[in-house]
């Protein structure tokens, strides 16, 4: 394409990109059916064959490149979102499959003894969230399911850190107590939120009366 100059117009790559999709969209809708299907049976025939008589070294870069593509799209704020479990019973699933590679982690880095059992499945961590009545069980913070990287969303978090994933070992917090805590025992996380908010209190008083007032309101 030429400007009225008659110099070529030099476009971005994401302006390019876009031109690119426009235009293929736009032919690819006065398509027949016929033909609309017959261009999808040959994509997909072209991708099989080219895998079926890849080489090794083409069928590794194929799979690299399936595994950034679908990393890339994980990672998106889209992805993030329809990948997310909405509800406990899929959030219980995953997080027995995130617990379980957690524990076997932890036993090669010498953290816990290799003889630790993991037993955790979920229907346990489902009667767990039943008793919580999906609320955390330091905090009283209800649970939040289906939104990515939120504070509030339910975490399983270790009682005695020098132990596995076990359900005596266990309790339901929100990913903000857990991260919080870190190495600290249950006691000593709590002294450390009672200085805090002591802290809190003493430099700004009407901040703390404010948000006082929120969690009593929020009780009743």
């Amino acid at each position: 394409m030429k400007n009225k100059l008659g110099r070529r117009t030099i476009y971005t790559p994401e302006e390019a990109r876009l031109r690119r999709n426009t235009n293929s969209k736009k032919y690819y809708a006065n398509y027949s059916p016929e033909k609309k299907l017959w261009l999808t049976f040959s994509r997909y025939m072209c991708k099989a064959l080219n895998e079926r008589f890849a080489t090794s070294e083409e069928l590794e870069a194929i799979i690299k490149k399936k595994q950034k593509i679908d990393r890339n799209y994980y990672h998106s704020p889209k992805g993030q979102q329809k990948n997310h479990p909405s509800t406990k019973e899929p959030w219980a699933r995953r997080a027995v499959g995130k617990m379980l590679i957690r524990h076997n982690k932890l036993i090669e880095d010498g953290k816990i003894p290799k003889d630790s059992k993991f037993d955790v499945t979920h229907k346990w961590i489902l009667k767990e969230l039943n008793k919580q009545n999906l609320r955390c069980i330091e905090t009283d913070m209800e649970f939040t399911f289906g939104t990515p990287k939120c504070p509030y969303k339910p975490s399983l978090d270790r009682i005695e850190n020098n132990k596995g994933y076990e359900k005596k070992n266990l309790r339901i917090v929100t990913v903000q107590v857990n991260i919080s805590r870190r190495d600290r025992t249950i006691d000593q996380h709590q002294e450390y939120i009672v200085r805090a908010a002591e802290v809190f209190k003493s430099n700004n008083p009407e901040k703390y009366e404010m948000y006082a007032s929120r969690i009593i309101h929020s009780k009743q």
